[in-house]
């Protein structure tokens, strides 16, 4: 969780530098694309860095000292998988997802 935090900062860094210069920067983050750096790049780093902070503190690294109840049972890591799953989704594609809600539908 902290190494992806650190990286997490670091790639953040380096979007704010891009968006500042206003450079014509293609968004690779997940593969080679077209896309150009935005915004929302920034928004889903900060929400992935929330995701490792709240890793940190369940896992007592940061005091918190992890939940009472024991090991979760497998039907709960099956939940949180597809939870997982979904989540990273919405965070891949979380331009493309907001730029479709703000178009106006067009009936045809």
């Amino acid at each position: 969780m902290c190494l992806g935090l650190a990286l997490l900062a670091v790639f953040s860094a380096t979007l704010i530098t891009a968006l500042r210069r206003r450079e014509a920067v293609s968004c690779n983050c997940f593969g080679p694309g077209t896309r150009p750096v935005s915004r929302y790049d920034l928004v889903r780093n900060a929400v992935l860095g929330m995701c490792c902070v709240a890793g940190l503190l369940e896992g007592g690294w940061l005091g918190y000292g992890g939940s009472p109840a024991g090991h979760p049972s497998p039907a709960v890591i099956v939940l949180l998988g597809f939870v997982a799953a979904v989540f990273v989704t919405i965070a891949v594609n979380l331009e493309d997802i907001v730029e479709v809600l703000r178009k106006p539908y067009v009936f045809e």
